[in-house]
This record gives structure tokens, sequence and C-alpha cells, in this order.
């Protein structure tokens, strides 16, 4: 009897120990797992976009009809026309055939400040433009027609401008130079950044304004604070209505980077090297080196599969990276060596 006790106890003494065993073997690690976080690699895109008040500059001539009559057009809007093309006609007490002078865009859309606002003016933008109202976009086309009226626009440059100040402190995001894209409301069309105009302001003190600190007998010019920048976007790209616009809210996208989409915290750094910690089959993380195409300080975008690396000789190395639906640490603090 006594004997049957004991072997039930150390049968039981047994069966614990092999729970543990499993507990410790098995079910440990999972939820050690289950507690590290992780996430998926997907695609993705990263743009920075920013919003503006524009002015569109253009070189353009507004055309006036040299007689009175009904009128018949044969060239529509916004259409690049040869010199020579018949525009249209009017009939009077002498039929008139308008033909037209130089090739460019004919426009039946007028402001008035054709003559005025024009890429010799850009830089004196703020003193040309009214500020208590905005400028009114007239029609020109009509069925009639009286002599000396504004008739059509003809656009004469392949270029035209995109114009807005930039405040000091939001200059960085731009370069001279740059490929941008410029989203209006009834088109987008790629851009380049061609000019950035710095617009300065009034010296501090009249003092500061009258005399400076000499050195060797001459003045040094005072150096006056700069209030805000003229950026000046150009393109010969045309899209719907652009002939007709002059004040607009227009987004600038500076970047607009497509790869793969990573947290900032997943990032990390071994050797030298940024990379991520890839989860492999067996279960453990392994470092994996990234290239990053752009950050907006959260997230990256990050090639995939491959990318390059130049070495010292002048050639480059091909190096694999993460790809995606790869799975990886969200957090690689505490993994960095």
């Amino acid at each position: 009897m006594k004997h049957r006790k004991l072997f039930i106890i150390l049968a039981i003494i047994f069966a614990l120990i092999v729970a543990a065993l499993y507990i410790y073997i098995y079910t440990i690690p999972e939820i050690t797992g289950a507690l590290i976080k992780t996430c998926t690699v997907e695609y993705g895109e990263m743009r920075i976009v920013k919003e503006v008040s524009a002015v569109i500059v253009r070189q353009e001539t507004v055309y006036s009809a040299e007689s009175s009559g009904n009128v018949s057009y044969y060239v529509s809007n916004n259409t690049k026309t040869r010199k020579g093309i018949k525009i249209l006609e009017i009939y009077g007490d002498e039929n008139q055939a308008v033909n037209c002078p130089q090739t460019g865009v004919v426009s039946y859309y007028y402001d008035g400040y054709e003559n005025v606002i024009t890429p010799g003016s850009i830089s004196n933008l703020k003193a040309i433009i009214p500020t208590e109202s905005a400028i009114e976009v007239k029609d020109l086309s009509c069925k009639k027609i009286q002599e000396s009226e504004p008739l059509y626009k003809l656009i004469t440059s392949d270029l035209f401008y995109t114009v807005f100040n930039v405040s000091p402190e939001e200059i960085d995001s731009y370069v001279t130079g740059s490929a941008v894209t410029l989203e209006f409301e009834t088109g987008s069309v790629s851009a380049k950044i061609s000019e950035i105009i710095p617009v300065y302001g009034e010296p501090e003190s009249s003092a500061e304004a009258e005399t400076a600190a000499e050195t060797e007998g001459e003045a040094e010019a005072v150096e006056l604070p700069i209030e805000e920048y003229i950026v000046v976007v150009s393109t010969a790209k045309y899209f719907a209505d652009y002939d007709k616009l002059r004040q607009c809210n227009v987004n600038v996208v500076l970047r607009d980077d497509k790869g793969l989409l990573i947290p900032n915290t997943a990032i990390g750094e071994e050797d030298g090297n940024a990379g991520v910690y890839v989860k492999g089959i067996d279960g453990e993380y392994y470092f994996t080196r990234i290239k990053v195409i752009n950050t907006d300080g959260t997230n990256s975008v990050v090639y995939s599969d491959t990318f390059n690396v130049l070495r010292e000789d002048g050639l480059s190395d091909i190096v694999s990276t993460i790809s995606i639906y790869d799975e990886i640490l969200k957090d690689a603090s505490g993994q960095n060596k």
C-alpha cells in the first residue's frame, strides 16, 4: 500500500516536471515572441507638398478689333497656332480676316494685366497686384465686337511662370534647379524652380542706414534683413485653363518618393550601416542593410530588394535589402551594435 502511494506521488511529480519543461520549452518562447512588436513591410509613398497662393506670369499680348461686326471663330481657345493661320473673322462693313501674327497659344480670356505682369516684372509683383480685390478674368468670346475692344490674347513664350512668396523659415525646402510638380485645380504639370529672389526689408534703425563700421577708410554696407523670398517656378507644359489663370492656389509637390515604407524606430545601425532587423524562418531577427530614399522624421521610404553603393574606386556594389511583406522589428533600440 505504501509502495503504491509512493508510486502515485512520484508519477505526479514526474508529470509536473514534464508539464513544467513543456511550458518552458514551448509556451514561454511563444509568449515572449508575442510580446515582440513587429510590422510588415509594404509599399508606400512620401509626398512633401506646400500649398501656396501664386501668380501666373506669361509673355502675352492682347490684340484689339480693328473694326466692328459679327465674329466667327476658327481657332479654339488655348490652342497653339502657327503664324499666318486664320484665328477669326469679323463680318462688318468690310469683312476682316484676323490671322495669327506669330506662333503662340491663342486665348479668349483677358484680365488687363497682360502688359503689366510680365517675366520682366516678377521681382516687383507685390507692388503691381492689387491687394483690395482679386484680378477679374473676362471671357472675350462674343458674337459681336466693337472696334478697339479686346479681341483675343496671344501667349508667345514657351515657358510660363508660377510665382509665390515664401518666408525665411520655409525657404530651406526650396532649391534652385530642383524639379517639382505643380498641382492646379484643372491639371498637374512637371516644372523646375528656376529662381529664388530675396526681398530685403528696411534697416532696423536709421543710424544703420546712414553709417557703418569703417574698414580702411571705406564704409561697409549694412546687411539688410530678408523679409521673404520670391520663388519662381517655370514650365513649358500646358494644361486646361492655364491661359486664363492669374491668381490661384497651387500645390507645389517638392518630393514624391515611392518605395518600401517603414517606421524610423525600426532603423538601427551595425558597423556604421543603417538597417532593420528582419525575422527569419527560424524566428530569429537578422540585421539587413537598407538605403533611405526620403524621410519625414516619422517614417522613411527605402529601396526594395537591392540598392547600389558607390565604392572608393568609382565602381558600385549591389547590396541585398528588404522586400515587401518582410516582418521587421518595429523598435530597433537595444539591437544596435
